[in-house]
């Protein structure tokens, strides 16, 4: 198993987590999954952004903050709706970087 494929699965498993203790009610369940999604982030396969960072933090605390006063600071739970279609895509775009760098690793030159 390569350093990839470890943080794709690593990546993979802090998401789904994140997410599934999101979806349960609770506010400490909400924010320990919300601090695994972050967390996922450095697992990520994707180049990085072309944006500077300091606007890409800021766009992240924004999605963090707006996220927080969505949920009443953790006591309404997410719509699972919501919560399927940021995972569909964020480990479908994580699947896709993964197998693609796969693919051009073992392709004869």
């Amino acid at each position: 198993m390569t350093i990839r494929d470890m943080k794709f699965v690593g990546g993979s498993v802090l998401l789904t987590a994140g997410l599934i203790l999101m979806a349960i009610s609770g506010r400490w369940l909400f924010f320990t999954g919300l601090a695994m999604v972050m967390l996922s982030g450095l697992f990520t396969l994707r180049q990085k952004s072309q944006l500077p960072s300091v606007i890409a933090w800021l766009f992240c605390i924004g999605a963090v903050l707006f996220l927080v006063w969505y949920s009443s600071f953790g006591v309404e739970k997410p719509p699972l709706f919501v919560l399927a279609v940021v995972w569909l895509v964020i480990v479908g775009e994580e699947f896709y970087q993964w197998r693609n760098r796969r693919c051009d690793q073992s392709s004869p030159k």
